[in-house]
């Protein structure tokens, strides 16, 4: 039987495939909530999860939107935008997504990217960047 779980599982797992990625980010790929000790990762978050039911309530397909972020404490961008770079590029149009219980219906889709810099209030000094995206995933449950 299908579950959510799954797609959360199948996307960590093709960004942790990805060698240049984990460079810039050696904390690795954390999702929901970043380990403490963690400093330059990339975050992974559900934002949105719908599914399209049938006229006689079978779901017809589902459709995720996930957060997909670098987070890296540095004052320029430069490694913040490649590391943005890279997750595009593994994920922007991918079909490499595998979900057990899942197929999926159509290429991985950025539809928002994302640019922020956080400010640290007590030291004005201190900035973390924030490079990513918002990225579409539409499957269809197979069992």
């Amino acid at each position: 039987m299908a579950e959510t779980g799954a797609i959360d599982a199948a996307l960590l797992q093709l960004l942790r495939a990805d060698a240049a990625l984990l460079a810039v980010c050696p904390d690795g790929i954390q999702f929901g909530i970043a380990d403490p000790a963690a400093q330059r990762f990339v975050l992974v978050d559900r934002f949105d999860h719908s599914v399209d039911l049938r006229m006689f309530g079978a779901a017809a397909g589902e459709a995720f939107v996930y957060l997909v972020k670098a987070v890296l404490p540095e004052s320029t961008s430069r490694n913040a935008r490649e590391a943005a770079r890279l997750i595009r590029a593994r994920l922007d149009g991918s079909q490499a997504l595998a979900a057990d219980g899942y197929a999926l219906m159509a290429p991985i889709a950025e539809i928002e990217s994302i640019r922020l810099v956080e400010v640290d209030e007590s030291n004005p000094e201190r900035r973390v960047q924030h490079w990513g995206g918002q990225y579409s995933i539409l499957v269809q449950a197979v069992n």
